[in-house]
């Protein structure tokens, strides 16, 4: 674990900053790609105070690791009838977010993993437009989520899970200035702290019936950074409550190497094995997919207008295959079997 033992203070800063405001132009919009790179062992860094015309010098930020999400209209999702109420969908290396992007705010409809699948029946904004500093907003949110659950713990028989969350929202925009990353410097940027309250309630059901397991409230602490048409944080830091260090930090990765973009292509195929077809997912929806042998001769090769397909391989004689695929944004390959 690499060690910072310094602090990241706010400075007063030398270059006069315009006064910015975000509005819903500067929302995520279908075809935008953002890549970030993530820093999650930083230690003794702080992200300052507020003010007006103050400097953030994060250039010192590792990266640990370095990701790539895509937005893309909500119709061109699987599961989007789930979310009618979703304009975009925001495809992340582990998780989808519905959301809904009108003159008002960006609102979080819903979000779905391979674990589970959640639609709020209280939707909660995550920003309300226009922002600029001083502006204050809050929201509340509510989902519950129920899942077959088949499995026995300790004996004890469980069918369902039971998952209740609700959120409150407080939202400020405490600063304004300049932001400093290890790649880039941007002007014109503002500051806004979030606090997220949550209380989550888990109950599973058994042979004595409803049981609950846990009944918490937590709260999320974060700091992030905007700027005039980029579409989302060019910084996010998540706060530890008990002594207000940065536990993590997400932040705008240079695009200048394609290396990272091209290795972070999220491909999945399943099943594998397989025996007819294989069902292939990349979080983009304009994909060239290739299906090469061991010795890289292309067997095949088509244009897919979706980023969810089947490919047959029924003709294929029982070995180890590669599919490529190759993406807007970047290119990648994975091995499956043909039993």
């Amino acid at each position: 674990m690499k060690t910072k033992a310094f602090t990241l203070l706010m400075l007063l800063g030398i270059i006069s900053n315009a006064q910015i405001t975000i509005t819903a132009n500067d929302a995520p919009q279908p075809g935008d790609v953002f890549v970030n790179a993530h820093d999650t062992t930083v230690e003794n860094i702080y992200p300052g105070v507020p003010g007006e015309d103050v400097i953030w010098d994060f250039s010192i930020l590792g990266e640990d690791k370095v990701d790539t999400t895509f937005i893309v209209q909500a119709s061109q999702v699987d599961f989007n009838n789930e979310y009618p109420e979703a304009t975009i969908a925001e495809i992340m290396p582990q998780d989808t977010l519905f959301l809904q992007t009108t003159t008002d705010a960006l609102t979080l409809i819903g979000e779905r993993n391979k674990l589970y699948r959640v639609k709020f029946d209280d939707p909660i904004k995550g920003l309300q437009f226009p922002i600029t500093y001083g502006t204050t907003f809050q929201d509340s949110g509510h989902f519950l989520f129920y899942s077959p659950y088949d499995t026995v713990v300790q004996g004890v028989q469980i069918d369902t899970v039971n998952l209740e969350r609700s959120y409150s929202l407080h939202d400020t925009c405490i600063a304004y200035g300049t932001l400093k990353l290890p790649h880039a410097t941007y002007n014109n940027v503002l500051m806004i702290k979030e606090t997220l309250k949550i209380h989550e309630k888990l109950s599973v059901y058994t042979q004595w019936g409803w049981v609950d397991v846990e009944d918490s409230i937590y709260t999320v602490i974060r700091y992030d950074v905007y700027k005039n048409g980029y579409g989302s944080q060019l910084l996010d830091l998540l706060i530890d409550p008990e002594n207000g260090s940065v536990k993590s930090a997400t932040y705008k990765w240079t695009e200048s190497n394609p290396v990272a973009i091209m290795n972070n292509v999220n491909l999945n195929i399943y099943p594998n094995p397989a025996q007819n077809t294989i069902n292939v997912t990349v979080p983009y929806n304009q994909t060239k997919a290739y299906i090469l042998n061991n010795n890289g001769q292309i067997l095949s090769a088509k244009d897919y207008n979706s980023h969810q397909f089947y490919i047959d391989i029924s003709n294929l004689p029982a070995s180890t295959y590669f599919l490529k695929v190759e993406t807007p944004v970047g290119t990648t390959t994975k091995k499956f079997i043909k039993e």
